[in-house]
């Protein structure tokens, strides 16, 4: 097979709860009217791929490299790079199979497509595979609803298990794991043959892609098996956190109230001159984070900025700028909601994008409860995190307790100190309790 015919994947799954529009079409159409960019619709060959519907968008980008103005003062009028111009193309992939819409993406794109797409459904697929204590975890990016840290990446030299990491107040946003050969093949239906190593990682996040080049013909077949994984039940809850999920309408009251309690909060401090206690950071926070520069684009008053900034600062500038309308709550709303920002590498290119109101981060009070607004999606913490907490404790116990090393029974009301001097002189016992060589413990 030609190399150019094989290529890993990111499959999205559209969160068709965001749409009124019920028809593949319908849905798809109003998807594309709603990009930045100019899309073309690609007339395609799909009569070999039956019961699938297909439609793919095309679009093309051209922007002077970010460093062509600096050298303008030394080069001459007839230099060549005066002219450099990056191209740059993409492409979004629409499936429609059976109930759902799934997409794939390269390039720009992905900007776009992730602000449609269902945030949950990798980390979903991914807990209907594993088990919570299976030692295959490779990576973990997660984002913190409470403490200092706004978000953490780690990666682990040899396999981890998600029950190892249980943390209070943090939402796992990406999580990359190996799949062994019986999952990939009673799940996906790849042939033992053709897999070449005992285990192929995946990366779960908004997509879910299996870490393994693909021609167009299996991608499909993935599409079918990830419509039937997410129809079974998981296998454990990986956040601690409860989302408020979108599809369900019982939950659009709630959603739609938090939302409108949020602009008017900002808007009542933004009248007040009050320092809102929010994050303004994009979901992809560590590209964000590490950008170069970042710019709201407008054809008379763009604004630029280079460095990371807060909330208060993009408002302050847009407000010089022309761009904020405040005179009432609905003006403010709208501001939020039409006014882009997009972070840039040093050569220029897009790294993420996204209305003011898709960089909020943090939380409100709703009916005397905790709501936490994370990349978009509203969260609140499950009343049985305590239960599965003390479950999860009893769980490692049963496994790690030994029972011979400590004979003696301690009592809540004594000192821990005075516990471990009972075992001084004790036979091939050692007590370190009270030594601590530069205020080190043992």
């Amino acid at each position: 097979m030609a190399a150019k015919e094989i290529m890993q994947v990111s499959i999205y799954l559209i969160d068709q709860s965001l749409f009124k529009e019920e028809t593949y079409d319908e849905i798809v159409e109003l998807i594309m009217s709603r990009t930045k960019d100019d899309r073309y619709d690609e007339e395609l060959d799909i009569a070999k791929f039956a019961g699938y519907s297909l439609r793919l968008y095309r679009a093309r980008n051209e922007n002077p490299p970010a460093w062509r103005s600096f050298l303008g003062p030394i080069l001459r009028p007839d230099s060549f790079i005066r002219s450099y111009i990056n191209v740059s193309h993409a492409f979004i992939l629409f499936v429609g199979y059976k109930q759902r819409i799934f997409a794939i993406c390269g390039g720009f794109a992905s900007q776009e497509i992730d602000r449609f797409a269902d945030q949950t459904f990798g980390i979903e697929i991914l807990t209907r595979l594993i088990e919570k204590n299976s030692k295959v975890i490779k990576y973990i990016q997660n984002r913190g609803v409470t403490g200092a840290v706004i978000g953490q990446s780690r990666f682990y030299r040899g396999d981890q298990r998600l029950s190892d990491d249980t943390q209070f107040g943090i939402i796992y946003k990406e999580v990359k794991a190996d799949l062994d050969k019986k999952i990939l093949t009673t799940f996906f239906g790849f042939n033992e043959l053709e897999l070449k190593r005992n285990t192929s990682g995946c990366l779960a996040k908004t997509s879910f892609k299996i870490s393994k080049t693909i021609d167009f013909p299996t991608f499909l077949k993935i599409v079918a098996k990830l419509d039937e994984i997410i129809d079974k039940k998981a296998n454990f809850s990986i956040n601690h956190v409860e989302l408020i999920s979108k599809k369900k309408k019982t939950n659009t009251a709630t959603i739609a109230y938090l939302n409108e309690a949020l602009i008017l909060l900002l808007y009542n401090n933004y009248q007040a001159g009050i320092l809102s206690d929010f994050d303004f950071c994009h979901k992809d926070f560590e590209k964000f984070l590490t950008a170069s520069t970042f710019i709201s684009p407008n054809s008379e008053s763009p604004v630029e900025f280079d460095n990371p900034m807060s909330f208060d600062e993009i408002l302050k500038s847009l407000n010089k700028a022309g761009r904020l309308l405040h005179d009432t709550e609905l003006h403010f709303k709208y501001s939020l909601l039409e006014n882009y920002l997009y972070s840039r590498d040093e050569a220029g290119e897009t790294l993420t994008g996204g209305n003011l109101f898709e960089h909020l981060h943090g939380e409100i009070t709703y009916n005397e409860q905790t709501y936490f607004l994370i990349d978009g999606d509203w969260y609140r913490i499950k009343p049985d995190f305590i239960e599965m907490l003390n479950l999860e404790c009893k769980e490692m116990i049963a496994q790690c307790l030994d029972e011979t090393l400590l004979t003696e029974p301690f009592s809540v009301h004594s000192l821990e100190r005075d516990y471990n001097e009972d075992f001084i002189g004790s036979d091939k016992t050692y007590v370190f309790d009270t030594i601590t060589p530069e205020n080190i413990e043992f």
